[in-house]
């Protein structure tokens, strides 16, 4: 089958963020229900990122996000990627497994996007999400699959509704967050986030930053090329934010044996575990 990247009209933006008001945590009524889609017998995959640090944190702590990031032990390329999407969210035009909602295949930021929307099908509560899996090279996965399985092997099992959701341990979530801070810093020159002492006053933070990004990238659309330029490093202040944050929440649930392991299967793909564990005491010490 043929499949052609679909895409929206000039006025419709899907990475531009959502309102603050609009950011969801992991019990939303639209993460929930895409749950049971993405989780099949057949799917060896587990949730990173943001809402994985959900998982494992309070209720009163949760940051919000505007996606859900997987990892799938199998690579596939794109054709592939959408032929199976299309069976497993039974998308037909505007008919998906969403009812109100539209769903829509997307490839971007080498990622490929299962995009969740109600944007034209209601004019009110206008709401998305993003379903974000990596669009890895050959190589490239080829040389992180023995810490991809690693990392299957000791996620943690949640039932939601009854779907068992693999999600990723939070030693490996403090330790891709901790590689992250340090590539932000090697090759884009954003130092880590210098955060304030109490979490309540890191959270306003990345709400403050997210109102900044969300003005640059309104900005930059109407075509100033100031804010074209000054929205990608916006963008990484706010992810550098948003994984110390989730590196000092879950500092409390991190296995230090576990972790050591973690740093070598890191050492054996070329990353310094000394600046790693450089960042990670510079966070403890907050």
């Amino acid at each position: 089958m043929d499949i052609q990247l679909q895409s929206h009209g000039r006025e419709y933006h899907p990475e531009l963020p959502s309102f603050r008001d609009k950011y969801i945590g992991v019990d939303a009524a639209l993460v929930r229900a895409s749950y049971s889609k993405l989780f099949l017998p057949d799917k060896k995959r587990y949730i990173t990122g943001g809402i994985a640090t959900q998982f494992h944190c309070y209720p009163n702590q949760i940051r919000g996000s505007d996606d859900i990031d997987l990892n799938d032990l199998r690579r596939v390329n794109w054709t592939e990627f959408a032929e199976q999407a299309l069976q497993d969210f039974q998308i037909n035009g505007k008919i998906s497994a969403f009812p109100g909602y539209q769903v829509i295949l997307l490839r971007r930021n080498h990622n490929f996007v299962v995009h969740v929307c109600n944007w034209y099908l209601t004019e009110e509560n206008k709401f998305y999400l993003n379903i974000e899996f990596p669009d890895y090279s050959i190589g490239y996965h080829k040389k992180m699959l023995p810490i991809f399985e690693r990392e299957f092997d000791q996620a943690m099992d949640y039932n939601v509704d009854g779907t068992f959701v693999r999600v990723l341990n939070p030693t490996d979530i403090i330790a891709r967050k901790l590689v992250r801070l340090l590539n932000f810093y090697m090759h884009e020159k954003i130092p880590v986030f210098s955060a304030p002492s109490e979490l309540y006053d890191h959270m306003e933070t990345i709400w403050d930053q997210r109102g900044v990004l969300y003005n640059t990238k309104a900005c930059a659309q109407k075509g100033c090329q100031e804010c074209s330029t000054d929205f990608h490093s916006q963008r990484t202040k706010l992810r550098s934010m948003t994984d110390t944050y989730d590196i000092r929440l879950l500092l409390a649930f991190m296995d230090q044996r576990y972790f050591d392991d973690v740093m070598k299967s890191y050492e054996v793909i070329g990353r310094s575990r000394g600046e790693i564990e450089a960042i990670l005491e510079s966070l403890r010490s907050i």
